[in-house]
């Protein structure tokens, strides 16, 4: 249970990975956005959701929780898609021990071996979404072999 809830908290800081302040350019485009599709009065509760209830300003957002607002208001799961097979790859991960001294996910690792051995080579985050499944095949063999290991 406590692997569990590790691998979970990991997943919840690759989630945060490149969080930062929300930036006025997303801020325009979300209000018009809003604006666009008459969801004005539903500003508060979208932001709410977004932040899972952290706060219902859109200004305190940070810039991903932006994105996927904008991304979901635009209709594009994509993100979220890649998002899962992404995920994928660092419970794989996690299950070879591939952390840092910190107990963390070893980023640089993992991206040097999407940039070496993966079918695009590029870094885990810079695969989109039609290239994923292939990666994570990739990677669902290496940790065969891992665990064959074992």
């Amino acid at each position: 249970m406590m692997e569990l809830q590790f691998i979970q908290q990991e997943i919840l800081e690759f989630m945060a990975y490149k969080e930062w302040a929300v930036k006025p350019y997303q801020l325009q485009k979300f209000h018009a956005i809003l604006a666009k599709k008459q969801l004005m009065q539903n500003k508060e509760d979208l932001v709410f959701g977004i932040s899972n209830g952290r706060t219902s300003s859109s200004s305190a957002l940070t810039y991903n929780e932006m994105n996927r607002l904008i991304d979901h208001l635009n209709g594009n799961v994509d993100k979220d898609k890649a998002d899962v097979m992404r995920k994928k790859i660092l419970y794989y991960a996690h299950l070879m021990d591939w952390h840092t001294e910190d107990k963390k996910i070893d980023w640089k690792r993992l991206n040097e071996w999407c940039k070496k051995y993966g079918h695009a080579h590029k870094y885990l985050n810079d695969y989109k979404l039609d290239e994923l499944p292939l990666l994570v095949s990739q990677y669902e063999e290496v940790y065969r072999n891992f665990a064959s290991k074992i």
